[in-house]
């Protein structure tokens, strides 16, 4: 994964359960090997993105409509 400081970053605002936080934020304590929670979360990020892509799949390319995520789900509920 590039270094943060190395390439154009997008911030973005992530709620997750405080137990998950809780357990993060251990891991980075103990584990040492990420400097920040927010350094684990990029690397988990990224490493989500590389098994999603040696798995065969392909992104998708551009933006997408603002609204795409909730036609999908409309399109999955009226499929049989």
């Amino acid at each position: 994964m590039p270094h943060p400081g190395k390439v154009p970053l997008e911030k973005v605002t992530l709620a997750i359960p405080a137990e998950l936080y809780s357990d993060v934020s251990s891991i980075v304590k103990t584990g040492r090997r990420w400097i920040s929670e927010a350094d684990f979360i990029r690397h988990a990020i990224a490493n989500e993105v590389e098994r999603w892509k040696s798995a065969g799949h392909r992104l998708p390319e551009g933006p997408g409509p603002a609204d795409l995520v909730d036609e999908v789900r409309r399109e999955r509920r009226r499929a049989p």
